[in-house]
């Protein structure tokens, strides 16, 4: 009996760490579906392993990317609301493609446009660099896209693409209730 005691003992143990093992893990991948929502795989990989506090906001040099559609609302009148939401889904899609791949920040999705920023949270030292090659992968995403739409005989899209560099605040703003991480500042 007393064997057999032992023996349930350890199983419950073991189960429960398990179980505790699990739920950490369960954390673990939130955590980083989160981050992947804001940050290329790079970046949020950098701030995963280091545990970098971005609540609290830091001060740093960046380079701010705005892009939208030219036209979008005359584009939309022509449209349903579904063939619009399809049609921002494949272009954000591809927009936000090239951001991450130059290791910027996707701060926000402003209805046919974005905001990204190069240089933070992570410091990059060519972050002007990257942020006008990602200006450029994001003309050939267009042009992509277009070739698309017109063997469809759907009309091209047109883009603009602003870019500049300056001081900032990147962290968390917002109330209790809701947040969102962002950069404020002159340059924004």
């Amino acid at each position: 009996v007393a064997v057999l005691g032992v023996a349930v003992a350890l199983c419950c143990f073991e189960l429960a760490r398990r179980v505790a093992m699990a739920h950490h893990l369960a954390a673990e991948q939130l955590h980083r579906e989160r981050l992947g929502r804001y940050f290329s795989p790079q970046v949020a990989a950098h701030i995963q392993q280091t545990g970098l506090g971005l609540a609290g906001g830091q001060q740093c040099v960046i380079t701010v990317l705005f892009a939208d559609l030219r036209h979008f609302t005359t584009l939309c009148e022509r449209l349903t609301p579904a063939e619009t939401m399809a049609l921002l889904n494949d272009f954000q899609s591809r927009m936000v493609a090239a951001v991450f791949a130059h290791g910027g920040t996707l701060d926000k999705f402003m209805g046919d446009g974005l905001m990204a920023y190069f240089g933070a949270p992570v410091e990059q030292a060519d972050h002007p660099v990257r942020a006008l090659q990602c200006a450029l992968a994001m003309q050939a995403a267009l042009a992509e896209l277009n070739s698309a739409r017109t063997a469809k005989g759907q009309p091209a899209l047109r883009m603009g693409i602003g870019l500049h560099t300056g001081p900032a605040i990147v962290g968390a703003m917002g109330t209790e209730i809701r947040r969102e991480f962002t950069a404020v500042g002159d340059a924004v």
